[in-house]
């Protein structure tokens, strides 16, 4: 007999619980958007929805992107789901199939970044030379992106690029790197002489790979964590010459080198721009930024809210709280709040100005050990 039927607990008693789907705050800091031709290199242009004149877009997953994509889009996407199982990439078409007679035009990829740069704070461009027979990736794409990249630093990361020149003692005149050097772009970029990889992207993939003590990716160290997934940036996989990477390194290039173990894994060496800013730590800083930014205007904006010492604290939690998290995950240390006592603030009506809010140490990776010791023999 079925006793639930007729009975007080399904007549008498009522339970009403809502199913509510939230955002999760700042999740676009863990995410890439990947600016594309509209055809080149797309598989299934039903997985693209209208932005905009001009503008589709697509997300993919580890699980679809090789029915979406083809050719070099695919392998680029093939680095940055090597190491990682659930990040998601935007991929935004912004000009027709480059040709001999259809140029370059970046008015389209001004619009589109500009509708959508906040989906994902990590960007490049897959998008190639039209005037090679071999796949050559487009320096005037790379530089725009890159300087609208710089200029929004609030909502994404350097641009993400490869140096793919096969000889890195020439690395100055890598078509890519030699435009944004000239046009004074800032980028993260590595050299593997290989044009169907984008080792930043892989990188990448990596550092989304692992949730941190913060509860997110945020931070994570973008070089020396070892995979199997590349070789060193030599050619045909060999080690590069000690005179190699130091002009590499003094260039602020990444490079792939091997660990030393006997399967052969590989790192990435080098977490800084061309222009010598780390990687993580701006990455970090514009996450605590972004989020406290939202709960900030989240608590202000409830009714009984005042200009007052209790909605001074308020905010000094909130921004206490987003920082914290990063101090648990031993990416920061020495956190001390600074922010001085209400009644010392800039004078306003409505507004709370904090200078000096907080201090800490950013703690980079180990990328150098040496150890000395001493062996005693009897006589």
């Amino acid at each position: 007999m079925d006793y639930f039927q007729g009975s007080v607990a399904q007549e008498d008693v009522k339970f009403v619980t809502d199913i509510v789907t939230e955002s999760v705050i700042g999740e676009n800091f863990s995410k890439l958007m990947i600016f594309i031709e509209a055809t080149k290199y797309v598989e299934d242009a039903t997985a693209f929805t209208t932005v905009a004149t001009g503008i589709t877009m697509a997300e993919v997953t580890k699980d679809n992107y090789s029915l979406v994509t083809k050719g070099l889009l695919k392998s680029w996407l093939d680095d940055f789901f090597a190491e990682q199982l659930s990040a998601v990439a935007y991929l935004v078409t912004v000009t027709p199939d480059l040709t001999d007679v259809v140029v370059w035009d970046p008015d389209v990829l001004v619009e589109a970044f500009g509708l959508l740069k906040g989906q994902a704070y990590f960007k490049t461009a897959c998008i190639t030379s039209p005037v090679s027979t071999v796949e050559t990736y487009l320096p005037a794409a790379a530089v725009d992106l890159a300087e609208l990249c710089d200029a929004d630093p609030a909502t994404s990361g350097p641009a993400l690029l490869p140096f793919v020149i096969t000889d890195p003692a020439t690395i100055t005149t890598d078509p890519v790197y030699a435009a944004l050097v000239t046009a004074e772009a800032d980028a993260y970029g590595v050299y593997y002489p290989n044009i169907n990889h984008n080792v930043a992207l892989l990188q990448l993939g990596i550092a989304l790979s692992v949730i941190n003590g913060s509860g997110t990716a945020v931070g994570n160290n973008f070089d020396y964590a070892a995979t199997d997934s590349i070789d060193a940036s030599g050619a045909a996989g060999a080690p590069l010459s000690v005179i190699t990477q130091t002009l590499l390194k003094g260039l602020n290039i990444a490079y792939c080198k091997y660990v030393g173990e006997p399967n052969g894994t590989a790192i990435i060496v080098g977490a800084k721009t061309i222009n010598g800013k780390n990687v993580a730590a701006y990455w970090l800083v514009a996450y605590c930024n972004y989020v406290n930014k939202v709960y900030t205007a989240k608590y202000i904006t409830k009714i009984g809210v005042f200009r007052n010492d209790k909605a001074y604290q308020g905010i000094l939690l909130i921004m206490s709280s987003t920082i914290q998290k990063f101090v648990d995950a031993g990416r920061l240390t020495n956190f001390v709040v600074t922010a001085p006592a209400f009644d010392k603030l800039p004078s306003g009506t409505d507004t709370i100005i904090v200078p000096n809010a907080w201090t800490a140490d950013f703690l980079d990776n180990v990328r150098y050990v040496q150890v000395y010791g001493q062996l005693t023999i009897g006589g």
